[in-house]
This record gives structure tokens, sequence and C-alpha cells, in this order.
């Protein structure tokens, strides 16, 4: 699930056909589509996919033909969200507790099919046989460098998600303080985004 706002969408198909023979049809197919969420500040900021494939149909026989294909589908998601930290009824808004995610798609499919014509146009036996496998990952991170801290009391805590993806050298990470050391006598931090 999204939040998406208006989108505008840009989208390109592609199909050829080859007849090499009169019983046997290749059809490469591609494809492309780009969709841009233009008045969305949070949410679903972009998608692009494209599509590469093949599809190769048999006939034999008027009355049996076969079919076997795959396709490879790309998607890659860009969205943008927020953290806010509250505090009673005070709501903190800092810019560097935005945060933004890249979800990359890809999905391979192969299929096959075989059709006869038991009697005609009357009764056709269809068998379809379809294999899908994807593979999805997220990237999070924080556009901006997270510097801002709410204090309350003598704590000082931070988003959680500012802190998500810090790489401390030889300390351990920690959403109260950023970075503890590792020494027992070191105040001093080391930390990378």
């Amino acid at each position: 699930k999204f939040d998406e706002s208006d989108r505008d969408r840009q989208r390109v198909d592609l199909m050829l056909q080859f007849t090499p023979i009169e019983t046997l049809t290749i059809s490469p197919i591609g494809g492309y589509r780009y969709d841009d969420y233009l008045n969305s500040s949070l949410g679903l900021q972009s998608v692009e996919t494209w599509t590469v494939g093949v599809d190769i149909g048999w006939s034999p026989r008027e009355w049996l033909s076969f079919s076997i294909g795959y396709e490879y589908e790309f998607m890659e998601s860009r969205q943008r969200s927020q953290s806010r930290e509250q505090t009673g009824t005070t709501i903190f808004d800092f810019p560097d507790f935005t945060w933004t995610s890249k979800n990359v798609d890809r999905i391979q499919t192969v299929y096959a099919g075989i059709r006869a014509t038991l009697i005609p146009k009357v009764l056709d036996w269809t068998v379809d046989f379809a294999y899908s496998t994807a593979n999805g990952q997220v990237n999070t991170s924080n556009p901006t460098r997270p510097t801002n801290a709410v204090l309350n009391g003598a704590r000082s805590f931070l988003s959680p998600r500012q802190w998500w993806g810090v790489v401390c050298r030889n300390r351990r990470a920690s959403p109260s303080t950023g970075c503890s050391s590792s020494g027992s006598g070191s105040s001093s931090r080391t930390c990378l985004l």
C-alpha cells in the first residue's frame, strides 16, 4: 500500500512478430513505464518499470498448438516519509527527520501451454503452466544528515529512523544518543552516515 497523489504516466509497449515457417511464430515483447507523482511531498514519488520477454508458438497440426515464453520485469519505486516526534501537545517537525526508501523488485516468469481441438467448434482441451520468481529489496536512508535532537528534561532522544543505516567506527549505535562509546573512559563519538 502506498500514499499516492496526481500521476503523470509515460508508457511505451512494443511487440514484434516473426514467422520463419508457416507453423512457427516468434514474438519478442518489451515495455517501459514511468509514473511521476507530481504533487506528492510525502508518500510514493515515482515508479519506473521495464519489461522484456519472448513468446513462441508452434502449430504442427490445425487442431493442435503449443506455446512457451519468458518475461523479465524490473520495477523501482521511490517514496518519502517523515518521522515526527511529539511531547505532550508539541509536535517537532524537523527536515532531517525525513527519510526515503527505494524499493527494487525483479520478477521472472516462464510459461507454457497446449491447446487441442477435440471436437471442432464444440470442445477444446487446454493446459497452461506458469512459474514466477521474485526478488525484492528495500533501501532506506536519510537524505539529510540528522543533526536535530529534542530535549526532554535530562534525556536527549532522536527519531529511530534518524539513525537508520548509521555506521559508528568502533562504537555501538544507539537511538537515544546516536553513538555510545565502546571504551569506559572515552567521550568522543565517530559516526558516519
